[in-house]
């Protein structure tokens, strides 16, 4: 009795420790290694590194002392399959640095999916893993229920009560930046959430796991993600097969019982239909988020790819650069892989890589139904959970890419580790010769892919040490800082077109004057020594041929700068500002058929520029405006062009038939009628009336740049007459701040960095266009904003500001 109860203290401190290592582990993954801000910002990857040195290093130490075996399963020459494929389409990919990047981290991946192994095979239980995932994600419910309430009280603040439906929908985000990765985390979760709800022997752990299991599934609902939806269903489909057949007695029993009473069966149709019909309308409801779109056009791009490389594909982690090369990027966003996992593999890896990703599959699908005949009835409700997770992970994967988060990479792996291994028997401490030598040979081989691993990444954040640097000084306007600090990263790591690109924007921000003039020459040849090497490497993204022309333009050589502008206006033919650039440099040289072409195709896509000094500066682009306005006599106003009869009567003030047309058009996820409704109640005097239209506007998605600066302009001008002079002024430098940070990609988009991020998960300079580029001309709205701001700061005795 003595011994049993001196060994039972060891073994509860032996469970906790595993339970927090484990906890610990997979909440860094899931809230912060793993994430986008992970993969990209220097400090995590910094502090990432450590964590794969440190785990790897008690792991394989543990492996060279214990002479363990290689941690085979049946996944093996599925992996090693896939691994190989990768590493072909990297070697002969259209920009090798960066699918090496890719490679590295699937590497990482396969070493933590033997982790894992070994781990397990030691003994390790599986339902600790399986408490982690939930306990993890139990933050990221946490988040997505506190952006979803905090969303609702918005709404409740503006229609009250007697409004209780919002005019919009929202697409919850909690934590981790996309819904659809969101909708993935719990596609794989909530098959596992509902085992505990079923399997669970206390009714706080059950109450707790009920709870948590309705909390997910209203998260996965609100973020609209459609893959995600239907691969939710189907893993929670898998698991009432697969649980339904285990019970199947059961239920062949209480089947029978329910058909004696037919009333009954009749009842639950009746009811069953009733919810299907309310659950349907609600899912079309949320499903006409303005963000949602078809695949069609994304999955060409692939197929594009494909076609240009069957066998090893255009090389992993290439599909960005591809989709801009499609696109008119900017101004459409950006899109760095092709909303399907297996289209993705095949366009990056070509028929290899899609080859060896069936084979895994099959290899997966085999082992999963071997280890179910297998499983004792104890086993299988927990076995269920993890099958049905991955099947949902599977369908999700069908029209979305979760595979490039890392933290849902990570999971996946690990369900298939929990649901291929078992404990193995302990292993004598003495091998036999020649096991003993296997042992060692494969402990060598993880080593070695262990540190060829760290030694990649610590190489990687070598170079990105110094950018990082110079990234923060270049966001803080510290040009000549930031540019030799971009150059040293450059140097490090020669290949990486994003250093050379960033270095030269940063060097032309100190060559050129607020007006593109040209300020230093020394910065200047810098600068286009930079940007030629950049593009040299990564010759798409038609932002970088824009600055190149600024640059050019600056020193002197006008042919070159209108090349590299007329480059990036055919590549790009819907950025605007490209357009007006363009038409201002044919405009100096003289060329006026030209400029006038240019000009009017920028009022095409930019009517709102009709209203701004540019248009009046010179008698040309007077003319051209003139044109434009002859063929379009309303002019430009927001929204749809239905609305153009409401605008009209609330320019001829009268304020009542515009309200009354404006409130039959407002509609779910539409801004800009309520925009107009507030104006009227405005011009009516109807100032609650006016706050609660205008708030609404801003309230619901999809509002363009412009729209959303209008409304701000709109509540500074209602704040003013209230007598609100400090809500007028934070109206209005919002929108002016709005305003003034116009990327390439739009109004009110500085910050938004979505080449550095997605295209080579790497920080990146806020402002992406030079001086000289065009990119927002002060509207007569806004220059009416800054004068009503001046009355404001008047109204509040600050006559400096």
């Amino acid at each position: 009795m003595t011994a049993v109860a001196s060994v039972r203290p060891r073994v509860q401190t032996r469970h906790l420790l595993q339970e927090a290592a484990i906890f610990l582990t997979v909440s860094y993954v899931l809230l912060l290694g793993g994430t986008f801000n992970g993969l990209v910002l220097y400090r995590l990857n910094l502090a990432s590194l450590v964590v794969i040195a440190l785990l790897g290093a008690l792991w394989l130490g543990w492996r060279w002392l214990r002479s363990v075996p290689f941690p085979r399963t049946s996944l093996d020459a599925g992996l090693a399959a896939l691994l190989a494929a990768e590493a072909l389409a990297s070697v002969t990919s259209v920009d090798p640095r960066r699918s090496l990047g890719a490679l590295l981290l699937l590497a990482l991946y396969l070493l933590a999916f033997y982790l894992l192994v070994d781990l397990l095979r030691a003994g390790w239980p599986a339902s600790l893993f399986i408490r982690g995932l939930l306990f993890a994600s139990s933050f990221v419910v946490a988040f997505g229920l506190i952006e979803l309430l905090t969303w609702y009280a918005g709404w409740l603040a503006i229609g009250g009560w007697q409004h209780p439906l919002p005019p919009a929908t929202l697409r919850v985000r909690a934590f981790l930046g996309h819904p659809n990765f969101v909708a993935a985390l719990f596609s794989m979760l909530l098959p596992l959430g509902l085992v505990v709800v079923f399997a669970a022997r206390q009714r706080l752990a059950r109450g707790l796991a009920a709870a948590w299991v309705v909390a997910a599934a209203v998260i996965v609902f609100f973020t609209s993600s459609r893959g995600g939806w239907l691969g939710t269903a189907t893993g929670i489909g898998a698991l009432a097969l697969l649980l339904g057949w285990e019970r199947r007695r059961a239920l062949q029993v209480a089947w029978r019982a329910l058909r004696r009473r037919p009333w009954l069966v009749g009842s639950l149709a009746v009811l069953a239909l009733v919810l299907l019909a309310g659950a349907a309308a609600l899912v079309y409801e949320q499903s006409q988020h303005p963000t949602h779109s078809g695949r069609d056009y994304i999955w060409d791009v692939a197929w594009a790819m494909f076609q240009r490389s069957p066998l090893t594909g255009n090389g992993p982690f290439t599909f960005g650069t591809e989709f801009i090369h499609h696109y008119s990027v900017p101004p459409e966003g950006l899109l760095a892989h092709a909303h399907s996992y297996y289209i993705n593999t095949a366009a990056e890896a070509g028929l290899l890589g899609a080859a060896a990703l069936a084979f895994l599959g099959v290899s997966l699908a085999r082992a999963l139904w071997r280890r179910w005949r297998a499983a004792a009835s104890p086993e299988r409700p927990q076995l269920a959970g993890l099958i049905a997770g991955l099947t949902g992970l599977g369908v999700t994967s069908l029209f979305d890419t979760p595979q490039t988060f890392p933290a849902l990479a990570l999971f996946g792996l690990m369900l298939a580790a929990l649901a291929v291994s078992s404990p193995l028997p302990p292993t004598p401490l003495g091998l036999p010769r020649r096991a003993a030598r296997g042992a060692r040979g494969s402990s060598l081989m993880l080593t070695a892919v262990w540190l060829l691993g760290t030694a990649g990444l610590a190489w990687s954040l070598f170079a990105y040490q110094p950018f990082s640097q110079g990234v923060l000084a270049a966001n803080l306007g510290s040009w000549t800082t930031a540019a030799p600090l971009l150059d040293e990263a450059a140097s490090r790591d020669p290949r990486l077109a994003f250093y050379w690109l960033q270095a030269g924007f940063a060097h032309g921000q100190a060559a050129l004057a607020p007006d593109g003039s040209l300020a230093d020459q020394a910065q200047l040849q810098a600068a286009l020594s930079d940007y030629e090497r950049g593009l040299a490497l990564e010759p798409t993204l038609t932002t970088n041929w824009a600055n190149l022309a600024a640059l050019r333009w600056a020193a002197g050589d006008q042919t070159g700068a209108v090349q590299s502008l007329e480059k990036a206006v055919a590549a790009a033919p819907e950025e605007a500002p490209f357009r007006l650039t363009l038409g201002k440099f044919y405009e100096a040289l003289g060329q006026t058929d030209s400029a006038r072409s240019a000009f009017a195709s920028a009022l095409d896509l930019r009517p709102e520029w009709l209203d701004t000094y540019f248009f009046r500066a010179t008698p040309l682009r007077q003319e051209v405006a003139a044109a434009w306005l002859a063929q379009r006599p309303a002019g430009w106003r927001p929204g749809d062009p239905a609305l153009a009869p409401a605008w009209a009567a609330l320019q001829a003030g009268r304020f009542e038939d515009a309200r009354l047309a404006f409130q039959s058009a407002g509609g779910l996820n539409t801004p800009e009628p309520y925009l107009g409704l507030g104006l009227a109640y405005l011009g009516e005097a109807d100032y609650p009336g006016a706050e609660r239209a205008l708030r609404t506007a801003q309230f619901v998605p999809g509002i363009s740049g412009y729209t959303d600066v209008l409304i701000r302009f709109a509540l500074g001008r209602l704040a003013f007459v209230r007598g609100q002079p400090n809500a007028a002024v934070t109206a209005y430098e919002d929108g002016l701040a709005k305003l003034a940070g116009t990327t390439s990609f739009g109004v009110g988009l500085l910050g938004n960095s979505d080449y550095g991020w997605y295209v080579f998960n790497r920080e990146s300079i806020q402002p992406d266009l030079l001086p000289g580029i065009d990119a927002a001309p002060p509207t007569d709205a806004a220059v009416q904003a800054m004068l009503a701001l001046a009355d404001s700061y008047q109204a509040l005795g600050d006559l400096v500001a």
